[in-house]
């Protein structure tokens, strides 16, 4: 089924389970990517951290340039006193989302839903290797997630896949491990899954501090505003990447005259620079996009965000 045009069938989902100035920078980058340049409704994006981010607060910290206090952004902070409680309460949030999507908006469309993860990313070895997401911290104790939880929570709401295309980002340490590691998202097998899984992270990669923002998340964003990498013998936008070489196994070569930037196009051009070693899976349709892009075509190239088409 073909990805709905109208914007209001654009929905997000954007977590950090930290409020250092790196991961804030990573969801600012997706936020003004996806309303700016994607045209997603403020109303559909729903923000969420494990710790008290003071961006989010409009009444105390004022800031009316501020994307996260765009009017019409669902905050949250997790709130609860044990481990248990505050992994409820990030299942309520992702429940409350997904409710909305369970059903068909147009016969033969579809929703374009995307999930970012970031924050701190964790890999033990022994006696198994395992894969955490820290989503929160107790004391000094950080709560934690797992593949097996994030698969089970997709899992449950199995029933809207056939209405879905869902693009998922996790930005942390070793976050390839949340597609490969026990119960994760490769063992899902529903037939009417239609998801994209971009890692920043291999499943045996840290990842680097910075201040202004993890790098993969940087340019990633910057390929989808239509922003140019030089390739040593040209500049090239991300809709232009070559998907068939970069990408094993080479096929499903995707058109790069077309202006339009999917998860794998996206993928390739933050790989290029990031100097990490990401990862890209899917299941079903590799073709999925965030939506067609806000841009104006002038001289024949697409250049700042004012028109939604």
């Amino acid at each position: 089924m073909a990805i709905s045009t109208d914007y209001t069938n654009k929905f997000a989902f954007l977590f950090s389970g930290s409020a250092d100035t790196q991961y804030i920078e990573d969801l600012r980058e997706v936020a003004e990517t996806l309303i700016n340049f994607y045209g997603y409704p403020a109303a559909n994006i729903y923000l969420v951290a494990g710790a008290i981010v003071n961006e989010f607060d409009s009444v105390n910290f004022p800031d009316p340039t501020s994307i996260f206090q765009k009017t019409g952004i669902h905050t949250h902070i997790l709130t609860g006193a044990a481990a248990a409680d505050l992994t409820d309460d990030l299942t309520t949030q992702i429940d409350t989302l997904m409710l909305l999507l369970d059903h068909e908006i147009v016969t033969g469309y579809q929703n374009s839903v995307f999930f970012y993860f970031t924050g701190v990313g964790e890999r033990v070895t022994t006696p198994l290797i395992t894969y955490y997401l820290d989503i929160a911290m107790i004391g000094a104790t950080p709560v934690r997630v797992t593949p097996a939880w994030l698969k089970g929570t997709l899992v449950s709401y199995s029933a809207s896949f056939a209405f879905n295309h869902i693009n998922l980002l996790m930005q942390q340490s070793y976050s390839y491990g949340f597609f490969e590691g026990t119960n994760g998202i490769n063992t899902i097998s529903d037939v009417a899954l239609r998801l994209t899984f971009t890692s920043a992270c291999n499943s045996n990669e840290t990842i680097d501090a910075d201040s202004t923002g993890s790098s993969f998340t940087r340019y990633w964003t910057r390929g989808l505003q239509f922003v140019t990498r030089f390739t040593g013998m040209a500049n090239i936008f991300a809709d232009q990447e070559d998907t068939n070489t970069l990408v094993l196994p080479a096929t499903n070569a995707e058109d790069k005259t077309n202006f339009l930037i999917s998860m794998k196009k996206a993928w390739c051009f933050a790989k290029a620079q990031s100097g990490k070693t990401p990862m890209f899976e899917y299941k079903g349709d590799s073709l999925d996009y965030l939506g067609l892009p806000s841009f104006l075509i002038q001289d024949g190239q697409p250049g700042k965000a004012l028109i939604c088409i």
